[in-house]
């Protein structure tokens, strides 16, 4: 049996857009020999369905799992008012819509605090709209954190009091995972 695990969380360029194209060909043909395709979720599943034109009961969904040992060993003190984003720093995430609403929350809880991490090529222009909202005092930016530093990132996560995530959409979402194993309000 030859079975294969398919991960994407979609294109969010044009030139990943444009790889669709040969992948989608290479995986039609591919395809007839393979016995089971798996995705980490339905988005990718309904996305590989409708990419590659493969029929719908060929694949499985197998949702990733949490290391939930290495979070609960994680001790540290959660900080009152710290809300935590973690992802590529690309539109579709919505990090600038979090940052719009973080300037009405700042208002009326003035000891909140922002952490953004990830980065991407949006970076800039939410660290500029964050700079135009006058929150940067507010915002900390905290660039990708390697998965080699897993703990450090967990660390972070089980000091929030509360996890943010605007993406339109998700192919994993392992970080929802992590943050509900966390115990923190997502």
């Amino acid at each position: 049996k030859l079975v294969i695990a398919l991960q994407s969380s979609g294109p969010s360029s044009i030139f990943r857009k444009i790889l669709w194209i040969p992948y989608a060909l290479l995986f039609r043909l591919l395809s007839k020999k393979v016995d089971h395709f798996i995705c980490a979720s339905h988005f990718e599943k309904k996305l590989f369905v409708e990419k590659l034109k493969i029929p719908e009961n060929n694949f499985t969904v197998i949702p990733n799992g949490v290391d939930a040992k290495t979070i609960d060993k994680i001790r540290t003190v959660q900080k009152p008012c710290q809300i935590i984003s973690i992802g590529r720093m690309v539109k579709n995430k919505g990090f600038h819509h979090l940052v719009r609403a973080f300037s009405i929350v700042i208002v009326h809880h003035p000891t909140a605090r922002l952490i953004l991490v990830g980065s991407g090529p949006y970076e800039c222009e939410i660290k500029k709209l964050a700079t135009n909202l006058r929150l940067e005092k507010y915002i900390t930016f905290i660039p990708s954190i390697h998965q080699n530093q897993k703990e450090k990132l967990l660390k972070l996560l089980k000091s929030s009091t509360l996890f943010v995530l605007l993406s339109k959409y998700e192919g994993q979402g392992i970080i929802v995972s992590e943050s509900i194993r966390a115990g923190i309000q997502t």
